[in-house]
């Protein structure tokens, strides 16, 4: 009985077009809504700053330099959204990751000829220490 309504309706084919077409809408609007939050919340806005903050500093050091970087507004934003601050410095690739919220994170490349660099995350005090060396 219920397939042979739904078999007679002439507008069956319109309706199934204009639900496909609202379906598609509010996919679109939830992906775009999630990507205004995230970017309005200025997590996305800290890890850009500091990732690019740490690779001028790279940039710009000498072999046998420490740097000495203060990370407390990181932590501040990463403990507003439950999370502990990740940075990665991967001094051989030319790499720096800052995630500080469960996304994917922000990563910025740098350019230097240092053979290594030791990275010293001090979660207590809220700071970073790298040493640079060229061997």
């Amino acid at each position: 009985m219920y397939m042979g309504i739904v078999q007679n309706k002439r507008g069956a084919n319109y309706v199934y077009g204009v639900v496909i077409f609202l379906l598609l809408n509010l996919t679109v609007f939830v992906i775009l809504g999630y990507g205004v939050s995230r970017s309005g919340s200025g997590v996305t806005l800290f890890e850009e700053a500091y990732a690019k903050k740490i690779a001028l500093l790279l940039n710009g050091a000498e072999s046998g330099m420490d740097i000495d970087i203060d990370l407390g507004e990181a932590f501040v934003v990463a403990h507003d959204k439950n999370f502990v601050p990740e940075i990665e410095v991967d001094c051989e690739g030319g790499r720096v990751i800052v995630k500080l919220s469960r996304s994917s994170g922000y990563l910025h490349e740098f350019y230097t000829d240092f053979d290594s660099c030791e990275v010293d995350l001090n979660k207590n005090r809220k700071r970073m220490l790298v040493r640079v060396r060229n061997e």
